[in-house]
């Protein structure tokens, strides 16, 4: 679970982010690897891996 708290005077938002599989991660790993089959050495973002299918 990742929890983000943004907090002002007087009020908060709360965002939550659950994943009960982590094949969930799984999946983004071998799609990054996929990304990366084949490229130049380099520094790549998940924003790349994202923008590119």
């Amino acid at each position: 679970m990742h929890r983000a708290l943004l907090a002002g005077a007087g009020e908060t938002l709360e965002i939550v982010h659950t994943v009960f599989d982590r094949a969930v991660f799984a999946r983004g790993a071998l799609r990054a690897a996929r990304f990366l089959r084949g490229r130049a050495p380099g520094c790549y973002t998940f924003d790349d891996v994202l923008r590119n299918p």
